[in-house]
């Protein structure tokens, strides 16, 4: 039977303080502001189709798919990070995911923000049918030095360098990241499938 607790949606949303190592995180945060990383525009997808389109004509963040020298410092975290979510948040409903994606970096200057949206998205897996994600996972490298909050469910979250947050991916989950005021926001996010 599921307790009252798990029928709340803040119950599946668990934060991770200080997951990743802050030192590891300085050293992400100098090699991805470095010159010559491939940073590219924020877009969205538009519902139905495979194209995509930016809100908010420029102000949204920056992203980099690529890879750096602690992807699999990363990447190893992300699964036992996921390892204890199955386990304690799984319960008797649902025990198993299959893999997880690559990191992508997102990347906050002053003035970027984040659109409300869910991370229900169609085109990160390839073929036919494309799958969508169920949990997210996002990483902290740097929270700036003002606004670049997330809220999340409806309540503002503030992620320091090197926590970790878990959610699901689906529509009862949507967030933004308020616009940053000072300093730079480095963050990166892995979708569970």
């Amino acid at each position: 039977m599921i307790s009252e607790e798990e029928h709340t949606l803040e119950y599946y949303i668990v934060k991770k303080p200080k997951a990743l190592n802050v030192e590891v995180c300085r050293d992400m945060q100098k090699e991805l502001t470095a010159e010559g990383v491939g940073w590219e525009k924020h877009h969205f997808q538009i519902p139905g189709t495979y194209d995509n389109y930016s809100r908010q004509d420029g102000e949204e963040l920056d992203v980099y798919s690529g890879v750096t020298s602690h992807n699999k410092y990363i990447m190893e975290t992300i699964w036992e990070a996921l390892r204890q979510y199955v386990h304690t948040k799984g319960g008797k409903v649902w025990g198993s995911w299959s893999g997880y994606t690559k990191v992508r970096y997102n990347k906050y200057e002053v003035g970027a923000s984040m659109s409300e949206h869910c991370d229900h998205i169609h085109s990160i897996f390839p073929g036919e049918p494309r799958g969508v994600p169920i949990l997210t996972v996002l990483g902290c490298i740097s929270e700036g030095e003002g606004g670049g909050n997330l809220v999340l469910a409806g309540k503002k979250i503030r992620l320091e360098a090197g926590d970790l947050l878990l959610f699901p991916s689906g529509f009862m989950y949507p967030h933004y990241v308020t616009p940053v005021s000072a300093g730079t926001r480095i963050t990166f996010v892995s979708w569970v499938y």
